[in-house]
């Protein structure tokens, strides 16, 4: 039946039911609205004419013109669109531990990424106030930092972070979280190199939250002395060696190969290492190296230099008695 607060049967109500689809009958609106046949009536703006096999449409608008409340239809299908896509966002977070989603992430068909992307907008929660802190509720319940700009940090941070708390909760030794060490597709150890690097561009909550989990700020390394006249001792290179041995360590424990020349490996203090150029250049100097540089460069897989034998020239033309050749 019709929803018109007026009754059917009521001279007043401009349709008739005849059967179970609405008819028009405008006739008895005409003397008191000529307006609304000229379509001029803003009170009725977006009135149109619909086929009589369709609801009364125009009846519809009429009712919600006159009682705003009666229409609640949208919000109840919103509301239900909002929870359909929290549901995603809770399976989401049952398994990645955060809502700090990228963008093209998807889950039971839902484009959580871009989802929470949208609600983390301005007004992306809805323009009704109540509305809107309802549903920020409803995702701080499921991960307390859900919108990490409120918090003066990116999404990418947000996940970083929340991947390497999982890391140190499952048993991994913060030392070991070393550029290459993944979670998820996301490189946590790089991330975790750079933050020690940048330490002090970070807020005082982030750097506070990496303090809990034992991050400090990389400690740089010391100018190297001026030269002297002097001759290097053995040890004076030690250091830079020790540096491109560690460098070459990560790259052959990751790739299981020697790099190339063009490789540049981050160490764990966030600095970056030219590790294929070093490894070509300590190449070209092996017959300068002591047996224990040696000896770390042949676990790595550097195969130790051939021995040098000098090559003593042989002249088997004539000789005179005391042995020199006739001439000299």
């Amino acid at each position: 039946m019709c929803d018109c607060p007026t009754s059917a049967n009521s001279p007043a109500c401009p349709w008739s039911w005849t059967t179970h689809q609405p008819q028009p009958n405008l006739a008895p609106w005409t003397p008191s609205f000529p307006a609304l046949r000229a379509g001029k009536d803003p009170r009725f703006t977006g009135v149109r004419a619909y086929p009589a096999n369709l609801p009364c449409p125009a009846k519809h608008a009429l009712c919600i013109k006159l009682n705003p409340g009666s229409n609640q239809e949208p919000d109840r299908l919103a509301d239900a669109a909002f929870e359909e896509s929290l549901a995603a966002a809770r399976a989401y977070y049952a398994l990645h531990g955060t809502l700090a989603a990228p963008r093209g992430a998807a889950i039971l068909d839902v484009q959580i990424g871009q989802w929470l992307t949208n609600v983390r907008r301005p007004g992306g929660l809805g323009k009704d106030p109540a509305r809107a802190a309802r549903r920020a509720a409803a995702l701080a319940t499921i991960d307390a930092d859900w919108n990490p700009a409120e918090r003066g940090w990116t999404v990418d941070w947000q996940r970083h972070y929340a991947y390497l708390t999982q890391l140190l909760a499952s048993g991994t030794r913060l030392a070991d979280v070393a550029p290459g060490v993944t979670l998820h597709g996301e490189d946590v150890g790089r991330w975790l190199a750079t933050q020690r690097r940048d330490f002090t561009k970070l807020n005082e909550e982030q750097r506070a939250r990496l303090g809990e989990l034992g991050v400090k700020k990389a400690v740089r390394a010391r100018t190297a002395p001026a030269k002297t006249g002097t001759t290097a001792g053995p040890g004076a290179s030690g250091r830079a060696f020790h540096r491109g041995v560690q460098a070459l360590t990560q790259y052959v424990g990751r790739e299981g190969r020697l790099p190339g020349r063009g490789v540049v490996q981050v160490l764990a203090d966030g600095s970056e290492h030219r590790t294929g150029i070093w490894l070509g250049n300590t190449k070209a100097r092996r017959n300068r190296l002591d047996a224990a540089q040696l000896a770390a460069l042949a676990e790595l897989g550097l195969e130790p230099p051939a021995p040098h034998h000098a090559v003593v020239p042989q002249d088997s033309g004539p000789r005179r008695p005391d042995g020199t050749p006739p001439g000299r």
